[in-house]
């Protein structure tokens, strides 16, 4: 079992990958657009940052949140983002 500094640590790194806004060009469209790295880096795992998430909501949620105030979009499209795999995922709903 994982300690839960060590779950908050990694929490924190993953938020901040999350959260950083450092713009990437995409070489994949023709028109090159270019999206914030927090971004890229959700919309390539997001399943195993939900699951990862999900696992550990106890510690991920308030450090989520506490990003609410100045990134609330972001924070709204992962929170949603999980509720979607919970709604999906019979196992993870607790009637």
């Amino acid at each position: 079992m994982i300690s839960c500094g060590i779950v908050f640590q990694l929490t924190k790194v993953v938020s901040d990958l999350l959260f950083d806004k450092t713009p990437v060009k995409s070489t994949l469209s023709s028109g090159g657009s270019v999206s914030a790295h927090g971004e890229l880096f959700y919309t390539t795992f997001k399943s195993v940052i939900d699951n990862y998430l999900l696992t550990e909501a106890q510690t991920a949620v308030p450090v989520l949140v506490s990003f609410a105030g100045s990134e609330q979009n972001v924070v709204g499209a992962i929170l949603t983002g999980l509720l979607d795999v919970v709604a999906q995922k019979a196992s993870l709903r607790h009637v």
